[in-house]
């Protein structure tokens, strides 16, 4: 027998009980993008058409979401600001979409096509394409960040008879990011004051996943799981999601999720507000990797309505706004 404590989105933002703020869960459910403020499900699309979300950002008291949505056989990238869709794109061929900031009234989002049997990377800045790549090789760009100036995409290149290796775009130049492995993935791009911060994973000659985060180009092997997905920042802590296991670390020191009576764990999204650590994970059937639904836990306590059973619920990450 497994007894829960499950905390109900009411008054978020009690100024006696500590930080206002607004709670965004990003996703999907059955196919159909949507996201959730403080508990409350909007739906992104009609439901005509397959969607998906990718990517969240809160910017200026407006929220921000990334995605995709079906065009017969291809899909094409769009966003969606406060629920309503822009579609930008002119691409041709099938379209993946990545990540997504947001400085001032400009937009950025990260992402690649697959056209004339290459894959190019890019990224669109209010609506138009910078690609990172001629397609002499296969790349994609899967997330962005803009600090500045400058703006780092982070990506895969599949070198023709060789590996899939990570990589990092500044400004449209690749970035010199020693690996000690034959192979790595970046899965998030963050910024901390003036560093920069990558996480994902290695693979070595023996295609073994090591949890891994690059500070400005310095490479730190994490201890315990497979994949580093997620990070965020609160002060001088740093809080580094894993992929595959119900866990995160703070400043490197493991933290296991209250996972019992759940099938299968995938963290998606992890967020700091002040003292408060929020995790958005999915979960799935252990045999068929069927959704079984949503999780969110705020310092371990299960937030509703996302307590995984919720059939088809998948969600993609979680955004904190702060009033």
């Amino acid at each position: 027998i497994f007894f829960f404590v499950f905390l109900f989105f009411s008054g978020c933002g009690d100024d006696d009980a500590g930080p206002s703020y607004d709670i965004y869960v990003y996703g999907d459910t059955n196919q159909q993008a949507a996201y959730w403020k403080n508990g409350e499900l909007n739906y992104l699309t009609d439901g005509t058409k397959p969607s998906t979300t990718t990517g969240g950002v809160f910017s200026g008291g407006d929220f921000y979401v990334a995605g995709m949505v079906a065009t017969g056989p291809d899909w094409r990238a769009v966003y969606w600001k406060n629920g309503v869709q822009e579609t930008f794109s002119d691409a041709t061929g099938n379209e993946n979409v990545g990540g997504i900031a947001v400085v001032g009234t400009d937009v950025y989002i990260s992402g690649y096509e697959f056209r004339d049997g290459t894959i190019f990377a890019k990224y669109w800045k209010n609506g138009t394409t910078v690609y990172l790549n001629d397609g002499s090789s296969m790349c994609g760009a899967t997330d962005i960040l803009v600090v500045g100036n400058d703006v780092h995409v982070i990506g895969f290149e599949t070198i023709p008879n060789g590996p899939v290796l990570p990589r990092h775009w500044k400004n449209g130049v690749l970035v010199d990011m020693p690996i000690t492995t034959p192979s790595a993935q970046y899965n998030d791009i963050e910024a901390s004051g003036s560093d920069i911060y990558i996480v994902g994973y290695t693979i070595n000659e023996n295609s073994q996943y090591t949890p891994t985060y690059w500070k400005n180009g310095v490479e730190t092997v994490l201890t315990s799981g497979t994949i580093a997905s997620r990070i965020a920042f609160a002060g001088t802590d740093v809080y580094i999601l894993a992929g595959s296991e119900g866990l995160y670390w703070k400043n490197q020191e493991v933290h296991n999720l209250p996972t019992d009576g759940l099938d299968y764990v995938a963290p998606m999204g992890i967020a700091v507000a002040g003292n408060e650590i929020f995790v958005a994970a999915n979960n799935l059937n252990t045999a068929t990797f069927a959704r079984l639904g949503g999780y969110v836990w705020k310092n371990d306590v299960g937030v509703s309505p996302f307590l995984g059973n919720s059939p088809g619920e998948e969600l993609k990450g979680i955004v904190i706004a702060m009033h």
